[in-house]
């Protein structure tokens, strides 16, 4: 049956309509997932194509049909994750929510994001500081640098109407995201300066996960507000 497949891939390429069938978009769902896993745990240059083949079940000509080559398919990978951040990150500014009530959200989506998905955030640091790929280094900027741009949109909005006071606010942003990303990161510093197990401050422990969000929704409280309030709950 693959074989089939196969060939009738390599007779009609570029068939759009053929790529976007239920079938089509599910082995590039399988592909896409499979290289976030492998080029999550091992970098870019540590994975071949037959390694991506092997880990999505497919062969390496459907491999080569749907994404080109690895260089495509690695750049695919980082715009869907990318692209899915944007959307989310829009869709909160977008409800009826306060500012304060946002700032909450903002935090709950990014420490489930980093503690879901932390060998990406790990792969995103990589890409940055090495530079070997700049269209890829640029696309991961321009992507952080816009949720940057969204949640700084939050807080001026707190402060337009009242409720936040005059901050530095690219340092607030740092602030919150560098100590999800630390934690996330840096597990084995983290169990040391916390004096806890593995399993205490593994990203799948819901109890630190509660934590580290308490902990950044009372500073962030606290930095931006004229008066003590008290969080939302963990909304997600």
């Amino acid at each position: 049956m693959e074989g089939r497949e196969k060939k009738k891939l390599n007779a009609e390429p570029g068939n759009e309509d053929l790529i976007n069938t239920p079938a089509s978009v599910e082995k590039k769902e399988k592909i896409l997932a499979a290289a976030e896993r492998l080029f999550g745990d091992l970098g870019f240059e540590a994975v071949s194509t037959r390694l991506l083949a092997k880990e999505a079940g497919v062969n390496m000509a459907m491999l080569a049909y749907y994404f080109g080559s690895k260089e495509k398919l690695f750049r695919s990978m980082i715009q869907r994750r990318t692209e899915d951040g944007r959307t989310k990150l829009q869709e909160l500014l977008s409800t009826g929510h306060t500012p304060s009530e946002k700032i909450d959200l903002v935090i709950d989506m990014y420490v489930n994001k980093l503690f879901d998905s932390g060998r990406m955030h790990a792969l995103f640091q990589r890409e940055i500081s090495l530079l070997q790929r700049t269209t890829i280094s640029e696309l991961i900027c321009q992507s952080l640098t816009d949720a940057f741009k969204s949640i700084i949109k939050i807080i001026k909005e707190g402060q337009v109407q009242g409720v936040f006071r005059k901050v530095d606010m690219e340092f607030t942003v740092i602030s919150m995201i560098s100590t999800i990303s630390y934690v996330v990161n840096s597990p084995a510093m983290t169990r040391l300066v916390f004096n806890l197990g593995e399993d205490e401050v593994s990203t799948k422990n819901d109890v630190f996960r509660k934590r580290i969000k308490k902990h950044l929704k009372d500073m962030i409280h606290k930095h931006l507000e004229f008066g003590m309030v008290v969080p939302l709950k963990e909304s997600i």
